[in-house]
């Protein structure tokens, strides 16, 4: 693991990027990243889109149910056959 960060930071040098240390952590267990949960090499939904999603508001015209599809598409990797569930609201 080591190795890598190194070969990591190597690139990172030789492109002549910088890094900020305030925003930069090394071996975490556990981080949040782009709306996901990071967590021994698998990825999860966020809690704060799942919260989202389930205080979400009954659509109740065409636009607010485009918008709700578009919010739960976000997340269509972690749902098992989402065309499937999502096709009668499409």
């Amino acid at each position: 693991m080591l190795v890598t960060l190194r070969e990591v930071l190597e690139k990172i040098r030789y492109a002549q990027l910088t890094l900020k240390s305030s925003k930069c952590s090394f071996r975490a267990r556990r981080i949040h990243f782009l709306g996901f949960i990071v967590e021994d090499g698998e990825n999860r939904p966020g809690d704060a889109k799942e919260c989202t999603i389930s205080e979400y508001p009954v659509p109740k015209d065409v636009h607010k149910v485009r918008r709700f599809l578009g919010l739960t598409g976000f997340f269509r990797q972690f749902v098992e056959k989402y065309a499937v569930v999502a096709e009668p609201l499409t």
